[in-house]
């Protein structure tokens, strides 16, 4: 649709707001996930067949906290590699879809993949923000620059979603959205990893939560 329209699409790989809006003309638009899904989904591909593919600087983990990350990715159970991933304070997955809606310092260009790093200030983007102590400013401030894009929609409702879009980007909504349902969409297989976590009752109870 974008070459259709002579637009440029710049989209392919993981952006955060101030590198999706820093174009004189940039149209930036979003698609947001229910957040629990988003960090399971995350959780899954890290410990999956392609989960080397995070130390790309579009995942956003710093230097040194990629010997953790691989640590996570090889432990034996599955339940104790969840609770890690998701308490420690090492990962940038935490309000992930936040911290790129807030904007942050991309990390030092130092590996593979996507263009998206820094070369003049390099950040730690795990402790970009202080999500306990500054909550309430943060998701304000995210829910602004949301509001400020030319249009956002969401997953659950992908292909009226595009739609949405479609019609802000110029597109004809009713040929994005056939486009839209589609295209095939990465899939993973959660229910083995769930049937994992609730082999055990202490797995249940952690899963629960």
């Amino acid at each position: 649709m974008t070459a259709k329209h002579h637009q440029t699409g710049r989209g392919r790989f993981h952006m955060e707001y101030r590198g999706a809006t820093a174009q004189p003309r940039a149209c930036a638009v979003t698609v947001l996930r229910d957040p629990v899904e988003r960090f399971m989904s995350e959780f899954a591909f890290a410990r999956g067949h392609e989960g080397f593919l995070m130390t790309q600087d579009q995942w956003d983990f710093a230097d040194e906290d990629l010997p953790w990350l691989k640590q996570v990715q090889k432990m034996p159970n599955d339940t104790a590699a969840l609770l890690e991933y998701l308490r420690s304070p090492r990962n940038p997955t935490r309000n992930r879809q936040a911290l790129y809606l807030l904007g942050f310092d991309r990390v030092n260009c130092d590996r593979q993949c996507c263009g998206l790093c820094s070369r003049t200030h390099p950040g730690h983007p795990a402790h970009a923000y202080d999500w306990d102590k500054d909550h309430d400013v943060l998701l304000a401030r995210a829910k602004e620059h949301l509001l400020g894009l030319r249009a956002f929609g969401v997953l659950d409702c992908y292909v009226d979603s595009v739609k949405v879009i479609a019609g802000e980007l110029g597109w004809e909504p009713e040929e994005a959205a056939d486009m839209a349902g589609k295209i095939h969409r990465r899939k993973q297989d959660k229910r083995r990893l769930l049937a994992g976590l609730l082999s055990t009752s202490v797995s249940r109870v952690s899963a629960a939560s």
